[in-house]
């Protein structure tokens, strides 16, 4: 019985990024995952806090795209249905954060 090579697991990796995605309590909680700075911190320096909160939102959905299409190579549905469920539920708080912004800044 051959030894697998370690060091190249495109499908391991991919389910492990997958799971790292759908395990997140909320978006907030994956954006400082995946970049070290709450959103407050990023947003607090920015003129135009509902453009920023926008970008935010497109980088994490163009992620989970990605993801997504990886994962269909490999034919696994489920874990494609729990990354849509996912991001789904991160863009409606995105999006509910940004609407309490403009709110704010009216």
């Amino acid at each position: 019985m051959r030894k697998r090579n370690k060091r190249f697991t495109p499908y391991l990796d991919l389910m492990t990024e997958a799971n790292i995605f759908i395990s997140h309590k909320d978006a907030r909680d994956y954006f400082f995952y995946r970049t070290e700075f709450t959103i407050k911190d990023v947003l607090v320096n920015v003129p135009d806090t509902s453009r920023e909160l926008e970008m935010i939102r497109m980088d994490l959905t163009m992620y989970a795209d990605e993801l997504l299409t990886q994962l269909e190579s490999f034919e696994e549905y489920e874990m494609c249905k729990q990354v849509k469920e996912a991001m789904r539920e991160y863009y409606h708080q995105m999006f509910k954060l940004q609407m309490d912004l403009e709110k704010l800044d009216k």
